[in-house]
């Protein structure tokens, strides 16, 4: 035993092995679990992921931004996403709804899934890619973290992602283009600020249901369960 303080241990352990690591490649990928992450941790991981929770949209919604606050510029990554097969299309969207902010892993057989579900997954993965440096890199928001964070956004270039988890007012003053996805049960999100605006509204397989212009400075726009309205 070469340490008489376990925490100094392990810390040699941690720091030897990631350095052989590195060694070997500079960029490999080192994972930690939720459990086991906290600043020291940062040291060794450069990939941070949500604790066990298969099919469980609301804890990886509520962690991921706990996540994301306290990780610095580390990738955070959801817990796997699964659902039924036989769920509707809006319900399997939910669990990806609930972990936009963060990488995202699909622990779903492809083949199996309905045609409806395939274009659901191609859309929003789609989405995500083409958004990942706002959804990642911008400035996280998370509101009312005693209701599981019932709204989120990330921000970056004057370019905002919202998902509301609850009904909700958000407000779009601030920004020039805002992306606000509907993780509620009603059926529609209430916008602030963005009067004169043009908006677009698509569901979550992304067909376009509706286009149109912002009216007033309080406007309640139809957007089906984890659909999106698109506004600049």
């Amino acid at each position: 035993r070469d340490y008489q303080s376990l925490e100094e241990a392990i810390d040699r352990l941690m720091t030897d092995v990631t350095d052989a690591l590195r060694a070997i490649n500079p960029e490999v990928l080192i994972e930690f679990r939720q459990t086991y992450v906290g600043p020291a941790i940062r040291k060794y991981g450069n990939m941070l992921r949500v604790g066990d929770c298969a099919n469980d949209a609301l804890f990886n919604r509520a962690e991921i931004p706990s996540l994301k606050l306290t990780s610095g510029n580390h990738a955070v990554h959801s817990d796997m996403l699964m659902w039924n097969y036989e769920d509707k299309v809006e319900s399997a969207a939910l669990e990806f709804v609930s972990v936009l902010y963060a990488v995202p892993q699909i622990s779903m057989k492809i083949a199996k899934l309905r045609d409806d579900h395939k274009q659901m997954l191609k859309f929003y993965l789609s989405f995500w890619r083409e958004n990942r440096d706002t959804l990642m890199n911008g400035k996280i928001l998370a509101a009312n973290p005693e209701s599981a964070c019932s709204l989120v956004c990330a921000e970056k270039d004057g370019c905002a992602i919202f998902t509301a988890y609850t009904d909700t007012v958000i407000d779009c003053s601030a920004y020039d283009e805002i992306i606000a996805v509907n993780s509620t049960r009603h059926g529609s999100l209430i916008l602030k600020g963005a009067d004169g605006k043009k908006y677009k509204v698509l569901d979550c397989m992304g067909n376009i249901l509706e286009e149109g212009t912002v009216s007033g400075a309080l406007c309640e726009i139809k957007v089906s369960l984890a659909g999106m309205v698109c506004v600049k």
